[in-house]
Formats: C-alpha cells, structure tokens, sequence
C-alpha cells in the first residue's frame, strides 16, 4: 500500500537519476548556493577522479542497460526495430546486448528482454 499522492514503488526502479557532486571546494560564497561552509571539516575525504570516473562508468551502463531492455520490450523484441529506434546498427546493438549482459527470449509467446542471470554471476 503507498501513501496518497507517492507513485507505486512497484513500477518505480532505481536508477532513475544521478547528481553528482565533484567537490566542495569552491572558493566562492553566493548567496544561492547550498554548499556547507565548513566543508573542510565535513568532507575531508572527496572521490579521486579515477573513483569519479568508475562510478560514472557503472551509472551510465546501468542505465543503458534499462534503456535498451525497455526498448527491446517496447517492440516485442524486435531487434531491428529497436536498433532503428535507438539509432544504432543491428549488429552493434547486439555487441552493446551482449556487453552488459542482456539477454532476449520467448515467454508465453512473446520476445522480451532481460538480465542474463548467468552473466552477472
């Protein structure tokens, strides 16, 4: 049961968004802004740009990855018309499939999409 007003929690899955927040570090106070002002006590310790760059990279294959698993499923999974959607070409939408794992077959009849279990094992 959810409260009034609150989406269902079944049909909302994370991710659905990032912020990120690169640093604290500005020298600059605007009257705007929500940076703490004790930002050298609160954050000491701030993400290197390699550990930045790995968490962008596993954000942006999340999201692909849902992207195209609702596509494929959007049309049934058709790859052809997925791949023309998306705008990619046939054979590298099924090389960026097979990369994150993705898998399509037939269930009750019809084609769809998801998670290689096996692949992330």
């Amino acid at each position: 049961m959810t409260k009034a007003g609150s989406p269902p929690t079944d049909t909302i899955k994370p991710p659905l968004w990032v912020n990120a927040e690169i640093t604290y570090k500005c020298p600059l106070h605007c009257v705007f802004c929500y940076n703490p002002l004790n930002y050298a006590s609160t954050f000491e310790k701030e993400l290197t740009t390699d550990e930045w760059l790995k968490a962008l990279r596993e954000a942006r294959e999340l999201f692909e990855r849902d992207y195209l698993i609702a596509q494929i499923n959007r049309f049934g999974g058709n790859i052809s018309r997925t791949a023309n959607f998306v705008g990619m070409e046939r054979s590298a939408l099924h090389r960026k499939l097979k990369s994150l794992g993705v898998v399509t077959s037939a269930k009750s009849g019809v084609r769809v999409a998801h998670v290689d279990d096996d692949a992330e094992a």
